[in-house]
């Protein structure tokens, strides 16, 4: 069994200019900024279904994710446009199959069910409400990639992978992953951090995505 958790904060900005929108023969244009944060958790399941010989490995788990996008205010020529703070409250049930077969690369698949509760952007413009785009609803997450561990014993994997969306989000993604772990005295290694090393520590994680924001069609 494994729990996970994690927190996390920062701040977004966003550059708008158009030609497409002229008053008094000027174009329109805004910069908008906020913070964000959210938090993550989630629990499940790993194992063998053919016993500690089999070469697939089932991993089946839940989580829980909220994250909060504090609204913003900007001037578009004479039009004063402010939105509100958005919420996220996401439930993602799902698992992945990966094949062990002893070499450098595992290969694995996925498929996942995930729910947004909210995902509402309220805005006004001049005090006026705007339609209201939100992400509410059911989506269905597909990955397919491999986990590259040049040395069995070593500290180093490398992750690459693809995600596809369907359902009230679509688009898609890619991600790199690059970890290292360190296992002190008389803790043996193992996939990933498990609840019993002494020392688990993960560095240098990278994604890049291609997956649309609101993605409202």
């Amino acid at each position: 069994m494994w729990l996970e958790a994690s927190a996390r904060a920062g701040r977004q900005e966003t550059d708008f200019s158009t030609d497409d929108i002229l008053y008094n023969g000027a174009g329109a244009s805004f910069r908008i900024s906020g913070s964000y944060w959210g938090l993550h958790g989630g629990v499940g399941r790993r194992w063998r279904p053919g016993g500690a010989d089999g070469a697939f490995t089932l991993d089946l788990g839940a989580r829980v994710f909220w994250s909060r996008q504090k609204g913003s205010e900007a001037t578009v020529n004479l039009d004063r446009i402010r939105l509100e703070d958005a919420d996220s409250l996401r439930v993602r049930v799902g698992g992945r199959l990966s094949l062990d077969a002893g070499s450098p690369a595992s290969p694995y698949i996925g498929a996942y069910f995930e729910r947004e509760f909210d995902g509402a952007v309220r805005g006004y413009v001049n005090g006026i409400p705007l339609e209201t785009p939100t992400l509410k609803g059911n989506t269905g997450i597909f990955e397919l990639g491999v986990r590259l561990k040049p040395s069995p014993d070593g500290p180093l994997s490398i992750e690459l992978g693809a995600l596809g969306y369907a359902g009230r989000r679509e688009g898609f993604s890619g991600t790199l992953n690059v970890r290292l772990e360190f296992w002190g005295s008389g803790a043996a290694p193992h996939d990933g951090c498990r609840p019993r090393p002494d020392l688990c520590a993960r560095l240098d994680q990278v994604s890049l995505n291609h997956c649309p924001g609101p993605g409202l069609r």
